[in-house]
């Protein structure tokens, strides 16, 4: 996972070590700023003792004095805190300025922080460091139900969110719309000056954050007339074509990104997806299993090709890539996975209605929970619906340890237990038969 700030074309930019790095060019005869920021980090208990070390690092002999201090928002909703400050040397002089973004996703954080050896050109860059710090968004590698899953813990674990970020207020769209339309006018005019593919992807990319598809794909387009070998702007385009309901082409575009950057795996990841999501599950595994081949260690990959195997009936292949999944969470180094506690790992429809199935890998109690869940949503007829096998300390103590139940609502049953867990196929067939009849009953509250 990574923070993605998205600097003026002008701004060289480097990446090192999963460290990036921006140089903002300054005025002649004054020093230029620096910006750097890093990827996403699991948020440590005490947040201001991590505020503070990043504030003072490599300053230890400095006094540092906070010139302003606040809360806010950046334009995707989530927390972000702006602190400006002043190293402050032993005869008084000022040593440096900065301005530092802090941010909180879920609970992962990112720091951004730009540094100038004076205050002119920090006071000049500052309006447009804040609208790229508040443009700041959180790259995932994995799909929307991960989020679902961390949103999850986060609504578990409320109480530890900071008062300052719950109060912060909700994002204007018309102030986005406002900065959107200043960072597009604003590149316009270096592009009119040096046209680049960059420059062009970046502005395919501000397009379609406002909207205009035709305009988004035209810019992408244009990218990639300037540099066919640039995947970023075949990516780009795959972006807007899905966003057009143009799956085909968008997959094209995915797979010449794929092409043009032999480490790419997210646009073979999105190409299966469309693949997946046009049940063409057999085109989705293939395209999955290829971006395997890029990163075996990809939790997000594994779990897709489990969810193709489970559609095409490939119950065994499955089973096995299951394992895979398992170890691969348990060995994690990665924040994300490790803060996962279940995992999607088939998805299918009953009577038009969505269903997720989640594999518990953390139990959030060890005592009693579900080895599987298979959920469907409420409808505007019917409560949400859940089977499980389960599992639990009493049901162990007896010699019968696995426990299959519905859930309609608030009613709970028990069904029957088992000494073995059941395969998978089998569980499957009986959770879409209870989800069947589940919802043809009557809600018990409209009745």
């Amino acid at each position: 996972m990574r923070l993605t700030l998205n600097v003026p074309p002008a701004w060289a930019a480097v990446d090192r070590g999963g460290l990036s790095m921006a140089t903002i060019p300054g005025e002649p005869g004054e020093p230029e700023l620096s910006l750097r920021w890093s990827g996403l980090e699991i948020l440590p208990d005490d947040q201001k003792a991590w505020v503070q070390r990043n504030l003072t690092s490599g300053a230890a002999a400095a006094r540092l004095d906070v010139v302003r201090d606040e809360m806010t928002t950046t334009t995707s909703g989530w927390p972000l805190r702006v602190v400006e400050t002043k190293l402050v040397g032993g005869d008084g002089k000022v040593l440096e300025w900065r301005l530092a973004g802090f941010y909180a996703f879920f609970e992962h954080g990112a720091v951004a922080i730009a540094r100038c050896a004076a205050e002119a050109p920090l006071r000049r860059h500052a309006a447009g460091l804040q609208e790229i710090f508040r443009a700041a968004r959180p790259h995932w590698s994995d799909e929307v139900a991960a989020l679902s899953q961390l949103w999850d813990v986060q609504t578990r674990q409320a109480a530890v969110a900071t008062p300052a970020a719950a109060a912060a207020p909700a994002p204007d769209p018309a102030a986005i719309r406002a900065a959107l339309d200043a960072e597009l006018a604003e590149l316009d005019a270096a592009l009119a000056a040096a046209p680049t593919a960059a420059g062009q992807v970046q502005r395919g990319r501000i397009l379609r954050d406002l909207g205009q598809l035709d305009a988004s794909l035209a810019a992408c387009q244009a990218a990639i007339a300037l540099d066919p070998a640039l995947a970023d702007a075949h990516r780009g385009a795959g972006l807007t074509l899905a966003r057009m309901g143009r799956d085909v082409d968008a997959i094209a575009a995915w797979e010449a990104a794929a092409a043009a950057d032999p480490a790419d795996v997210d646009a073979l990841y999105n190409a299966g997806q469309a693949h997946y999501n046009r049940k063409a599950y057999a085109d989705a595994l293939r395209c999955w299993q290829r971006a395997l081949e890029r990163d075996a260690r990809d939790f997000g990959l594994v779990k897709k090709v489990i969810q193709a195997q489970h559609a095409l009936g490939h119950h065994d292949d499955a089973a096995s890539t299951t394992e895979l999944l398992r170890e691969l969470w348990r060995t994690s180094t990665s924040a994300a996975v490790r803060l996962a506690d279940e995992a999607i790992v088939d998805q299918f429809e009953v009577a038009d209605v969505p269903v997720m199935v989640a594999l518990t890998l953390r139990p959030p109690d060890p005592r009693s929970y579900a080895i599987y869940a298979f959920r469907a949503p409420a409808t505007a007829k019917t409560p949400a619906v859940c089977v499980r096998i389960e599992t639990s300390d009493y049901a162990r103590e007896r010699g019968v340890p696995f426990v299959l139940s519905v859930q309609r609502g608030r009613d709970y049953k028990a069904l029957g237990t088992s000494e073995h867990l059941p395969a998978y196929p089998d569980l499957r067939t009986t959770a879409i038969r209870l989800i069947t009849e589940a919802f043809g009953k009557p809600d018990p509250v409209a009745s």
